[in-house]
């Protein structure tokens, strides 16, 4: 991936490229070699990061009415969704006829 900053801190862009590849599970050596900082540097990030608070803010959504709730989405629902995005509906695809028939 090669260095993303020259800064002495990491960006927010390496420490979310942190935070993904650590859940893909790669070890602290991996990622300091693929964002080409030092092991003691996303050590010591990844041990004081907050977690909790972060995932809080990912997850939770708001409705316009203020309810809070969880939205959840597999991939297999993903797909799903994305390949009816794809489809036309026809009246074979729905079952519905074109006209109106008044009897």
């Amino acid at each position: 991936m090669g260095k993303l900053s020259k800064a002495k801190n990491l960006t927010n862009v390496e420490k979310f490229s942190i935070d993904g590849m650590e859940q893909n599970g790669m070890s602290v050596a991996d990622i300091a070699k693929a964002l080409d900082r030092s092991i003691e540097k996303v050590s010591e990030y990844i041990d004081t990061r907050d977690v909790s608070v972060k995932a809080r803010d990912l997850i939770n959504n708001k409705t316009l009415s203020g309810r809070e709730g969880v939205a959840i989405m597999t991939e297999a629902a993903s797909q799903k969704s994305d390949q009816s995005n794809k489809e036309v509906a026809t009246p074979e695809t729905t079952g519905k006829s074109d006209y109106i028939h008044y009897g």
